[in-house]
């Protein structure tokens, strides 16, 4: 009696015949099916969870391409106008593309001339890169068809007759050792400034600076110059000065 109503309960809940052991036996199997569950799981081919990664990373890939396409479609269709546009986005748009290549040409130059050997080289990588910048630009177009040299520049001549060059430049003149604690120097100083709490102080002290000169402007804007302030005390003193006079005489 007790098996028959057994095997109808294991039909009915489709319960394995390990299971029914359990039941009648009262011993601890563990159930077949569940044992062959298992080792199916755990005995997945190395193929198949490699198919299975490379499938994840496809279309992770597909997706990011999407996206970054997408991204550069929306940056180049987006108007920005100049007083809403970041200095970062402004170096990326237009200087670095004008500026790294001809940077990277002052470098193939400075190796041909063996700068970085020869103290007393006439090689210049500023002069060479104001120059190069200068008859590059894009926005003169016809200056790359005539090159100038730095020499022949409106702006450099001007410049060179308010502050004429020595004749001899500083690189010439110092030995190895004093250029390197000038390099030295200023590399200790730029290590210095970028620490976190030098920026933040120095940010302070320029937001005080720009206070003090709005302030400065303000009251120069509504009280006038100094003077004006001047004349206006003189002004009051003299009628004080009345007042008083007026006021001995009532005495």
């Amino acid at each position: 009696m007790f098996s028959r109503l057994a095997e109808d309960y294991i039909a009915e809940n489709e319960i394995c015949s390990g299971c029914f052991e359990d039941v009648e036996t009262n011993s601890n199997v563990q159930c077949q099916r569940t044992e062959s569950f298992f080792s199916q799981e755990l005995h997945i081919s190395d193929k198949q969870e490699e198919n299975l990664w490379q499938s994840i990373v496809d279309e992770y890939e597909e997706k990011q391409s999407q996206y970054t396409e997408w991204k550069k479609e929306q940056e180049s269709s987006a108007i920005v106008l100049p007083y809403q546009d970041v200095a970062s986005n402004y170096l990326n748009r237009k200087i670095f593309p004008l500026l790294l290549p001809a940077m990277e040409n002052m470098l193939v130059e400075a190796r041909r001339w063996d700068a970085l050997r020869i103290q007393k080289c006439r090689f210049n990588g500023i002069d060479y890169l104001a120059e190069t910048l200068w008859n590059l630009n894009p926005k003169y177009p016809k200056r790359a068809i005539k090159w100038h040299t730095v020499f022949e520049i409106p702006q450099f001549k001007l410049l060179l007759r308010l502050h004429p060059r020595p004749i001899f430049p500083l690189s010439w003149l110092l030995t190895k050792d004093e250029a390197a604690l000038y390099i030295q120097r200023y590399v200790r100083g730029w290590l210095v400034r970028k620490r976190d709490y030098v920026q933040e102080m120095r940010q302070f002290w320029k937001a005080l600076a720009e206070e003090k000169a709005g302030t400065k402007a303000f009251m120069d804007k509504d009280l006038g110059s100094k003077e004006k302030l001047q004349k206006e005390e003189q002004i009051d003193m003299c009628e004080f000065y009345k007042l008083l006079g007026k006021y001995k005489k009532t005495i």
